[in-house]
């Protein structure tokens, strides 16, 4: 098993970061984007759910009129 180095790690937690700095209308457009498209992700999700639990319905359904058939 490969362990990581020790001078990478040092590196990693103990390095200031180097940022660029951004203008403040441009960062609050990134953020308004960033927000817009998880969003629409959680929309997204919501929708698959829905869908997967009508399709059980059906299913259940369908399998509890086979029985009484």
């Amino acid at each position: 098993m490969m362990s990581p180095e020790r001078s990478r790690q040092k590196d990693l937690f103990e390095r200031d970061p180097q940022t660029r700095t951004m203008a403040p209308i441009l960062r609050r457009e990134v953020l308004r984007l960033i927000e817009d498209l998880l969003a629409e992700a959680i929309g997204q999700e919501k929708d698959e759910a829905r869908r997967s639990e009508q399709e059980a319905k059906k299913a259940k359904e369908a399998r509890h009129e086979q029985n009484h058939a």
